[in-house]
């Protein structure tokens, strides 16, 4: 077991972190280290090539000691927004200090050039990466299939879902394909300075959306194009806050100038099985 690489994830009591500590298990190639502020999270894994770590980004100098004896770590980002850069700056930082061979990041797509509002600070993330001395692999992951599962639900009950895309798709990728994909880069070998894009097998489109649904559901779910103010105005009344609005908002426009549109073979590179469609996702996972 000592002979064992050592990889630690980030972020490792939410979604995507704690399945990645999992697909990592599995594996039973490396020890496992599960760093997070919620260590009481983790108690039901029980293994004994996992070691759960008590860490925090705003307390960077315990970070050091937390990282420390890992050989490659995966940067979960926070979801502290409007600090996450900082917190992220003093995780590269505590890594480089406690000689972490390798830096995985999962990032956003287009992180350099989108408009969605969350871009920023993760566009600021991958230029601290890029100047710090550690090899690295920077994922960047499209938007995830799974939020359609909050933002489709008011839609289904109206019998008609909104968008400001018009006809531009997106690739969007299930999070548990962005976690296999995680687990097998930071398992393996890889050295070096490298970015990927990670996403679903096709672009799929609002009306292709409402195509499905309406086929899957076996009655009528229409698909109308909105401007920005009305698309946030009926996010506003299906409950979402403003503040979350705002990103939707910002995603949908993203969408409609075609940032999400490009599809990659990462998925299928890395992990041997092609991504789960959008269809196939929403089949398995939206009931009403």
């Amino acid at each position: 077991m000592n002979q064992l690489p050592t990889l630690l994830v980030t972020g490792a009591s939410g979604h995507l972190g704690r399945r990645v500590v999992e697909l990592l298990l599995q594996k039973k190639t490396a020890k496992v280290v599960a760093v997070t502020r919620h260590p009481e999270k983790l108690k039901d894994i029980r293994d004994p090539l996992l070691t759960v770590k008590h860490g925090n980004f705003d307390v960077p100098d315990a970070l050091v000691e937390a990282f420390r004896g890992a050989d490659r770590l995966l940067l979960v980002s926070t979801d502290a927004l409007g600090r996450r850069a900082q917190q992220h700056r003093e995780a590269i930082d505590a890594a480089n200090v406690a000689g972490v061979q390798h830096l995985v990041y999962l990032s956003l797509a287009s992180a350099d050039r989108t408009v969605v509002a969350l871009s920023e600070e993760h566009d600021q993330t991958e230029k601290l990466i890029h100047a710090s001395p550690l090899s690295y692999t920077i994922l960047r992951n499209h938007f995830y299939a799974d939020n359609l599962l909050m933002t489709l639900p008011p839609g289904l009950a109206r019998g008609k879902i909104y968008s400001t895309t018009g006809t531009m798709g997106a690739a969007f990728v299930t999070r548990e394909d962005c976690a296999r994909v995680a687990a097998a880069v930071l398992a393996s070998r890889e050295r070096g300075k490298k970015t990927f894009e990670v996403t679903g097998p096709k672009a799929v489109t609002y009306p292709e959306i409402a195509r499905f649904l309406t086929q899957y559901f076996k009655r009528p779910i229409d698909f109308d194009e909105v401007g920005m103010v009305e698309l946030k105005q009926t996010l506003n009344r299906d409950g979402f806050p403003s503040g979350l609005a705002d990103i939707l908002v910002s995603c949908d426009l993203a969408i409609g100038r075609g940032e999400f549109n490009a599809t990659t073979s990462v998925v299928k590179d890395w992990t041997g099985t092609m991504p789960m469609n959008v269809a196939e996702f929403l089949a398995r996972n939206l009931k009403l």
